[in-house]
């Protein structure tokens, strides 16, 4: 159990150093991206502006450089963390799922074990019962015939 807490503690680690790994470089290309557009501001594209990595267009080619270009890539950038995200939120769920079925699993196999146990113990104490009534009941009928009368009430 103790492993499979220590992969669930992995999990939540690399989930948080992911997520820094992923959104960083997203935030970065949407800085960039809105730094060069307030250059451009109030000025045509020279040529179609996309957001980086993407085939998101910004602004096309000879299109004048306005503040909702800027609200766009905010908008951009946005939606791409909040799916980057729920992707990785995502994956998340199901390796600690995997983990919560690991953890129920060796629970179960755990208790069917004690059960096994239990069941052992039951049948010993069972069976020493028995052998101390055949016991007692073979000691009073020694008892019986060295006194040759019935001791029993």
């Amino acid at each position: 159990m103790s492993e499979l807490a220590q992969r669930q503690a992995d999990i939540d680690l690399r989930f948080d150093e992911t997520i820094a790994e992923q959104l960083e470089p997203i935030m970065q290309a949407g800085q960039r991206l809105e730094t060069h557009l307030r250059e451009l501001s109030g000025k045509k594209a020279p040529t179609t502006i996309h957001f980086p990595d993407t085939e998101i267009v910004i602004v096309e080619a000879g299109g004048k450089v306005t503040n909702q270009q800027l609200t766009s890539v905010q908008r951009v950038v946005k939606e791409r963390l909040e799916d980057m995200e729920s992707e990785l939120k995502s994956q998340k769920q199901r390796e600690t799922e995997f983990i919560q079925m690991e953890k129920n699993k060796v629970r179960a196999e755990a208790d069917l074990g004690m059960e096994g146990l239990r069941n052992q113990l039951d049948d010993q104490a069972l069976a020493v019962r028995d052998e101390n009534a055949r016991l007692r009941t073979s000691y009073w009928s020694c008892a019986a015939d060295i006194h040759g009368r019935n001791p029993l009430p």
